[in-house]
């Protein structure tokens, strides 16, 4: 061979062993040799990156040097291929752990060989490996995690199920058994064989369910009744998903779990009994409860407003535009023309409808006990005063409060009034404590705060803080088309309770109650209608000769030197004449209140205002 041939040959042999150690370095996997005499040789990067030693530490060391192998089974194997280093011999396998420079410890899977290659002369003991550390330890991981989950879905009852639509067969884990009371031995692992436990009631939708489930591959979850081994029907809970398409993306299987909630729904059942004997207890509440609660827990309908009255239904849209806000309202309007029902109605269209609804009648509560009951009082404020007492006010808190007949509220009062619409504060009776709270006003009256402002009865700052959003509530000879209406409305309610069956209401008697003036207004029509349907014999509603209607008693002869009573003067006489007609009684069935059709508070209220003494004027 000539020097040209031998030269060229030993480049190429220079060249081919460079590229092969490039490549080592380089490859993906960890690649190291060590010689006949243990000492490591080659080292790729790799190997750096994995066990974090460098090329330049781990050159010409040996492998029990860095103490690499420890005393595991590759450092046997590496020696036994020493002792027969026959390069014929199949590639050997090891997988085991290896420390890494930092402590930690490296599983590696190792391939071993002895051989000769141009990378480096003689013979070496080649390795090629994976790491294998996140798999196993991901292995590792799950193996903990299910031994977990076995420990929980025992320790919680839960079964698990797995279910093959295409072999139809179901696997139960051994707490479906234990809940469903049943060995693994007598129950079927078929799904139709499953189904036939479950209540007739309960199979169908349970079916359905499934159904849906393999078609859309949504989860669901039921409760069902189902057939235990000793022949009594437990209450499950079952939950499940699609777990496994196939190829035409399928569902082929799903898993889930049950529990037995047997337990839960006694306790539920338990407590729905409970809760009616409660219902039951609330009942027979003594009458002051009785009403508290009525007044928090009152709500209304919207509905409950009769009208078809161009002039009402204005009133309508105010109180749909302030309903939603929590501005003051003063409801203004005469006697029985509804003021509550309007206050019921702002509290029921507004956010704050499922707080209470706290009504306080100004005028039927005494002088002396109108600041305790819209204050409160703390124990020991004054003589009696043996327990701590809550105002209307801390009950109406976060909700709304019904000031009623606000213009016969104490002068004394009126500050402290004022004081919560500005600052939302005030101190109890007997207290130094400042109560905060939160509390939307409305308030009502039949007066003319105007004119008690103007004679010094009513302080002008309160009034222009009530005066916020003013809505005035027409009286009923204003909306005399809505009588038809509330007549029949009336006639349907006090039918139930008289037991009557008025079904007939003659024109005339509906001519003769529309061209009535109604002072007292829709209070006065239901108790007018009241009356009507008791005196009436037959289902034909009659107004007979007690009801005189004064328009039917005015002259049209009237000549202008006729000299007319004040609207005061004449109401002064009204009551005079109702008192004369029931002896001086005011209150009760039998009452001047009744037979003028108002309240029995409000009639006292203008006795006094209007200067009448039953006991002088009847004594």
């Amino acid at each position: 061979m000539s020097a040209s041939s031998t030269l060229t040959n030993n480049l190429l042999s220079f060249v081919n062993q460079t590229f092969l150690q490039e490549l080592i370095q380089e490859l993906p996997v960890v690649v190291f040799a060590i010689s006949p005499n243990q000492t490591i040789t080659c080292w790729n990067k790799e190997c750096e990156r994995t066990l974090g030693y460098s090329s330049k530490e781990i050159q010409d060391t040996t492998i029990l040097t860095k103490n690499l192998f420890g005393h595991t089974p590759i450092v046997k194997s590496i020696t036994e291929a020493w002792d027969n280093p026959n390069t014929t011999l199949p590639y050997r396998y090891w997988e085991g752990e290896i420390k890494a420079k930092d402590g930690s410890v490296r599983y590696l899977s190792v391939n071993y060989h002895v051989r000769n290659n141009f990378v480096l002369e003689g013979l070496h003991l080649w390795c090629i490996g994976t790491d294998l550390t996140d798999k196993v330890q991901g292995q590792r991981i799950m193996q903990v995690n299910q031994e977990r989950l076995s420990l929980v879905t025992k320790a919680a009852k839960i079964g698990f199920w797995d279910w093959n639509a295409h072999t139809n067969e179901v696997y139960y884990s051994q707490e479906c058994f234990d809940i469903m009371g049943y060995k693994c031995d007598e129950f079927s692992h078929a799904y139709e064989k499953w189904l036939e436990f479950i209540h007739p009631e309960d199979r169908t939708r349970v079916q359905n369910k499934v159904r849906d489930c393999l078609h859309t591959k949504c989860d669901f979850y039921t409760e069902l009744r189902f057939k235990a081994q000793n022949g009594n029907y437990i209450w499950l809970f079952l939950q499940a998903n699609v777990f496994e398409w196939d190829a035409q993306n399928k569902a082929v299987r799903i898993v889930g779990i049950i529990s037995d909630i047997t337990l839960r729904k006694r306790t539920e059942q338990d407590l729905q009994e409970a809760l009616a004997k409660v219902e039951e207890l609330k009942e027979s509440l003594v009458e002051e409860n009785l009403q508290l609660k009525q007044e928090l827990q009152e709500s209304f309908r919207y509905e409950d407003i009769i009208s078809i009255s161009d002039t009402y239904k204005k009133v309508l849209r105010q109180v749909e535009q302030v309903a939603p806000t929590d501005a003051t309202v003063l409801v203004l309007g005469e006697t029985g023309t509804g003021k509550s029902l309007i206050a019921n109605t702002i509290h029921r269209l507004s956010s704050r409808v499922n707080q209470p609804l706290i009504k306080v009648n100004c005028a039927a509560l005494p002088a002396n006990l109108i600041e305790s009951e819209l204050f409160g009082y703390e124990k020991g404020a004054f003589t009696g005063a043996y327990t701590k007492k809550i105002g209307r006010f801390e009950l109406a808190d976060k909700g709304t409060i019904f000031l009623d007949e606000i213009g016969d509220l104490p002068m004394e009062l009126q500050a402290k009034l004022l004081r919560v619409l500005q600052e939302g504060e005030f101190e109890p009776l007997g207290g130094n404590r400042t109560h905060k709270v939160d509390v939307r006003i409305i308030a009502a009256t039949n007066r003319n705060l105007e004119e008690l402002v103007q004679k010094g009865s009513f302080r002008a700052d309160l009034y222009y803080r009530l005066n916020v959003f003013p809505i005035v509530n027409p009286p009923l000879r204003e909306r005399k088309e809505d009588i038809p209406l509330l007549v029949k409305y009336f006639v349907n309610k006090y039918n139930a309770k008289t037991k009557k069956q008025i079904t007939v209401i003659p024109k005339k008697t509906l001519q003769q109650l529309e061209s009535y003036n109604w002072p007292g207004n829709i209070r006065e029509l239901k108790n007018t209608i009241e009356r009507a349907i008791v005196l009436s014999t037959s289902t034909k509603l009659e107004m007979d000769a007690w009801f005189q209607n004064p328009a039917n008693t005015i002259s049209t002869d009237v000549s202008s030197d006729i000299v007319f009573d004040t609207l005061e003067e004449h109401e002064r006489k009204h009551i005079l004449e109702a008192l004369k007609r029931t002896e001086g009684r005011v209150t009760g069935p039998r009452g001047a209140g009744k037979l003028l059709g108002i309240n029995d508070k409000t009639l006292q209220s203008r006795m006094r205002k209007l200067g009448i003494n039953r006991l002088n004027e009847f004594k």
